[in-house]
């Protein structure tokens, strides 16, 4: 397998930050994977450039590729800076992604960054499933918050529904998150579990001297309660230094590493305050667990907002395998597991009061703050290591490529499903729409002309391969009547045939079939008709096999008739543009010739009461058209060519195209 990982952070244990990503990546490539990590060059939280990747991120280097966007720096409090900055990520998530070449899933986390858009049109170009890695519920916290005003955030809902509806998987990081998801409509079988865990300190890596680190680091013989993460709007650490403030600053001190908006309001209180707070340099993400261990007490000290209950951080799992007793607030994953582990105590989020109750509680008692400590170690390395986590994940992403082969029939049923059934789908195709009236108007006035310029005779044999509900038969019948023509038509739903059968005459032949092994003896049709059909069609092997049929099919003077898609939508994940050169290489050795037809769907529903004077015009804008109808003459080669051993290739370069704009 090869997984394109698009995030917005990519950090290795010698480094500051997450090691998420790189815990997957690594785990991925040590399988045998070929992993290929796209992240911004600029830190997500300390906004300097990276140099070059760490040695160990390059000691797979057959296996673990990673590319560093050059983003420009992000100005906290600008608007036009931001939207800059997500609008490059946008792009050079997609180009980066694409540059990565082939591959068989993309893995991407939607909020804050908009990285998830570019990655996902970048899969969706490639036909390659779409997987979300769903870390913070971003949107959730900047609507609680009031960091969004209504309109984007309206927006940017409709983009986080639209992805999660297209994703292959969405991997959530908490139960309560899965949870929520689920309560949004995502199907349970959709989102996949699989936490954070712990990766650190073992008695096989070496667990550093816990006096000798606090000597190094200054402590001494003081009461440390350590905070170690990002300083944002998620965490409020000052409920933890109006706790501090209330208890002996001899005896106390508060170590805060990390970084985050939210550093200089709190550097700036402490140094007011005369608070006893050290803010020491970001370490490399190793050190930080050795610092957690060397410290009595550590804190997460979540906001009291309904965010907060889906959060369960790295540093929960650093904080416990590091054997150290946890302040946490909640209610809250992380006070939930914090409970189960018997590994500290929780308080209500934002009262000072209990979180300095809890602290002088646990310094009060050392061997209980000890056995805490223990147990909650015992706890992360019996049921969450991040070993178990980075396997569920790597099988989601397994299960997600599997299943982008599977069968091509059966996702064509349930594409048409999901068309029949959906209301927004319904109302595209809605005729009591003028826009949509005139594109069926002119879509059969185009194809009428063709046919009355073919000269058909009396009897003339015409197959409609995909035909539906028979909507395009019907019409040949009325207005071919004085040729009484033979209708044939094939459509690999049951219940479309059926419909056709109501509005066909009965003489008309119809079946169920698929298209790529058509019931039919060679060369029996004048005109075969494919109204979108090889747009439905997204394996390039089943598209090939069906168009050798319907050539097969078509007379020696005959003709096939393609009505389809000139310009992929990236918003409809059940189809893909077909361009002259897949029909060229479809139908090798074929005369091709294209007309341009179809006002730009989109536009064409939203005239309104426009549409009599402005679709015309419009219409008349040749890049405003977004479908073709081809007229493809089936290549039959010559006795001479067939000893000359002349293949399919050579006999490409007769076709012809021309565009009939």
């Amino acid at each position: 397998m090869k997984a394109v990982i698009v995030s917005d952070h990519f950090s290795s244990p010698e480094e500051p930050g997450i090691l998420r990503t790189w815990q997957v990546a690594r785990y991925l490539a040590g399988k045998g994977d070929e992993v290929v990590v796209i992240a911004p060059a600029r830190h997500y939280l300390y906004g300097r450039a990276r140099g070059s990747p760490p040695t160990a991120i390059w000691a797979l280097p057959d296996r673990l590729r990673v590319v560093r966007m050059r983003v420009a720096p992000l100005r906290r409090g600008s608007a036009l800076s931001r939207l800059r900055y997500y609008a490059e990520q946008v792009v050079l998530s997609a180009a980066q992604t694409w540059r990565a070449g082939p591959c068989d899933v993309v893995v991407a986390g939607l909020t804050p960054s908009m990285l998830g858009i570019g990655a996902y049109l970048a899969a969706r170009v490639r036909r390659v499933p779409f997987v979300v890695d769903e870390r913070d519920l971003a949107l959730d916290a900047a609507e609680q918050a009031g960091l969004l005003p209504a309109p984007a955030l309206r927006a940017a809902r409709r983009v986080e529904r639209f992805l999660y509806a297209h994703a292959a998987a969405v991997v959530a990081v908490t139960p309560h998150m899965r949870t929520l998801l689920l309560e949004r409509g995502l199907p349970a079988e959709k989102v996949i579990l699989a936490p954070n865990g712990y990766e650190g300190l073992t008695e096989e890596s070496g667990i550093p001297d816990r006096e000798a680190v606090r000597a190094q680091l200054g402590w001494g013989d003081r009461i440390v309660v350590l905070y170690a993460g990002g300083l944002g709007q998620m965490y409020d650490l000052d409920v933890v230094l109006d706790a501090v403030s209330r208890l002996d600053h001899d005896r106390f001190l508060v170590v805060i590493m990390g970084e985050g908006d939210r550093k200089a309001h709190y550097v700036e209180r402490c140094e007011r305050e005369r608070l006893p707070v050290q803010f020491p340099a970001p370490v490399a993400k190793a050190k930080v667990a050795s610092a957690c261990r060397a410290a009595d007490v550590c804190v997460i000290p979540l906001l009291g907002i309904p965010r907060s209950q889906v959060v369960l951080p790295n540093k929960l799992f650093d904080y416990l395998g590091a054997g150290r007793p946890v302040v946490v607030t909640g209610p809250s994953d992380g006070a939930d597991l914090v409970r189960e582990a018997g590994a500290g105590l929780t308080v209500p989020a934002g009262d000072p009061a209990a979180f300095a109750k809890a602290l002088a509680v646990l310094t009060a008692d050392p061997g209980s703050a000890s056995r805490m400590g223990a147990a909650g170690r015992e706890f992360v390395l019996a049921k969450w290591t991040r070993a178990a986590s980075v396997r569920t994940f790597r099988s989601a992403l397994l299960a997600a490529s599997a299943g982008a082969g599977a069968d091509e029939h059966e996702r064509l049923r349930a594409a048409y499903h999901y068309y029949d059934s959906n209301e927004k789908e319904q109302l595209k195709r809605d005729m009591s729409n003028p826009g949509v009236r005139l594109i069926a108007e002119c879509r059969w006035e185009t194809l009428r002309q063709v046919l009355r310029r073919l000269d058909l005779g009396e009897g003339t044999r015409i197959l409609d391969v995909g035909c539906g509900s028979g909507g395009d038969l019907q019409r040949i019948a009325v207005d071919f009547s004085h040729l009484r023509p033979s209708l044939h038509g094939i459509d690999l739903l049951p219940d479309r045939i059926e419909r056709a059968r109501q509005v066909l005459p009965p003489e008309a032949a119809l079946r169920v079939g698929s298209a790529e092994a058509l019931p039919y003896p060679d060369r029996q049709f004048d005109v075969v008709l494919a109204s979108t059909v090889f747009s439905s069609i997204l394996d390039d092997g089943l598209a090939r096999e069906m168009a050798r049929e319907m050539a097969r099919v078509t007379g020696d003077d005959g003709v096939i008739l393609c009505y389809d898609v000139r310009y992929p939508n990236p918003w409809n994940p059940h189809t893909r543009a077909v361009r002259s050169r897949e029909l060229q290489c479809w139908f090798p050795g074929a005369s091709v010739r294209l007309i341009s037809l179809t006002l730009l769907p989109p536009l064409a529903r939203r005239l309104g009461a426009f549409t009599p004077a402005a679709h015309r015009p419009l219409h008349g804008v040749p890049l405003l058209r977004s479908h073709y109808l081809a007229e493809i003459r089936p290549a039959r080669p010559t006795a001479s060519q067939l000893a000359g051993g002349r293949d399919s290739e050579s006999l490409m370069a007769d076709s012809v195209l021309a565009d009939g704009n």
